[in-house]
């Protein structure tokens, strides 16, 4: 099970940085928000958010099976941080590849539920 922790230290090890565990759970857990409001709610399924912030760092994350979405959605938090924009457009720019093909495989997989359609 991919869980945030596994993340951070990837990330850490990556990139040594100053950034705080705190901010680095913070980025993660909007990250699920963000999955689960504009691509598993808009497509007419419900969940919600598996645990709090507060819980630590054993956070599962939703999309498990895209553990570089989280890898690159980290390294964007760290540069923006530092202050590197160079790096976090390159890193922006990954992690929206990611994101995409991660939405992409969703609507594949899922079909529509009760989604109403706007003309």
């Amino acid at each position: 099970m991919l869980t945030a922790q596994n993340v951070i230290s990837r990330a850490d090890d990556y990139k040594p940085n100053d950034y705080g565990t705190a901010e680095k759970l913070e980025a993660l857990a909007s990250l699920d928000r963000r999955i689960i409001s504009e691509i598993i709610n808009a497509r007419g399924g419900s969940c919600a958010p598996a645990a709090a912030i507060e819980d630590g760092a054993d956070l599962p994350l939703i999309a498990a099976s895209r553990p570089d979405l989280y890898f690159y959605r980290l390294l964007c938090a760290i540069d923006l941080h530092n202050g590197d924009l160079t790096r976090y457009n390159n890193d922006r720019a990954l992690f929206n590849e990611e994101y995409e093909s991660f939405r992409n495989e969703y609507n594949r997989t899922h079909p529509a539920g009760n989604v109403k359609l706007r003309y």
